[in-house]
């Protein structure tokens, strides 16, 4: 069998995510140097915890400097400024790889290009990160009319489902159609809420944990918009929110 992401053959035993998710061991459709690619973290000498970029003590760079620390977590500028619109509590997010080289390719054809084989290439890494949260529930974003007519899956949640996971979605989208993606650092900025709740939903999750889940976290406007929504009705119920991400956008960002 040909490896999805590199067309090369597939000549390994399970891994390490294979025993971690303790389930059946799949037929590998990775071969191993593409399966290590899932395995790398960000690494940095501290990690921002409000949006799991990478930090440094001593940078010079505002973009990697520590701006201030708070209960032993450190922040970035960037989600510093977000202190000033949103409660603390939903500051934090953990995004599991950087995004770049071959995984901003894998990226490109599963999204981008519609090849919905490649939902199965992550798979093993986001059951392994279930498995340390066994009382959660799964969120997802919905994705916009356009998007989903052209691309024809719902790109979050095929990569859930075909982790095992189980998958709420519970927002209908009101935006303007235009393509995350495609918007700058400052319009993704300055964007309205583009979401409405749907209470019916979340009336039907048992209590445990809400993660709400995005392919990659480049500036958080959109996750913090979602969670803002979710915020009142989990804080009501004493729910524990959370996010987090295959990917944290790194310098290339605009």
């Amino acid at each position: 069998m040909k490896c999805i992401m590199c067309q090369e053959a597939c000549h390994q035993g399970p891994t390490i995510w294979d025993y971690l998710a303790w389930g059946p061991l799949p037929e590998s459709v990775v071969c191993r140097t593409c399966q290590d690619l899932w395995q790398t973290k960000i690494e940095g000498q501290v990690i921002c915890w409000g949006c799991g970029r990478a930090l440094s003590q001593e940078a010079q760079d505002p973009y990697h400097a520590v701006a201030f620390w708070q209960d032993q977590h450190a922040y970035c500028q960037e989600c510093q400024a977000w202190l000033s619109h949103y409660p603390i509590d939903l500051v934090h997010h953990q995004a599991l790889c950087p995004y770049q080289g071959a995984l901003r390719q894998w990226l490109h054809s599963y999204k981008y290009l519609g090849d919905i084989r490649q939902a199965q290439a992550p798979a093993q890494r986001l059951r392994a990160f279930a498995n340390q949260h066994p009382k959660a529930h799964w969120l997802v974003l919905p994705s916009s009319p356009a998007s989903l007519a052209q691309r024809q899956f719902h790109a979050t949640r095929q990569l859930l489902e075909v982790a095992g996971l189980k998958v709420a979605c519970p927002f209908d989208y009101v935006g303007d159609g235009v393509k995350q993606a495609s918007k700058s650092r400052q319009q993704r900025l300055a964007l309205g809420q583009v979401f409405a709740l749907k209470e019916e939903i979340l009336a039907h999750l048992s209590r445990g944990e809400w993660w709400l889940f995005d392919d990659v976290y480049t500036t958080g406007s959109t996750l913090l918009r979602a969670k803002s929504l979710l915020y009142p009705v989990a804080k009501i119920r004493q729910i524990p929110l959370y996010s987090f991400s295959l990917f944290r956008e790194g310098r290339t960002e605009k």
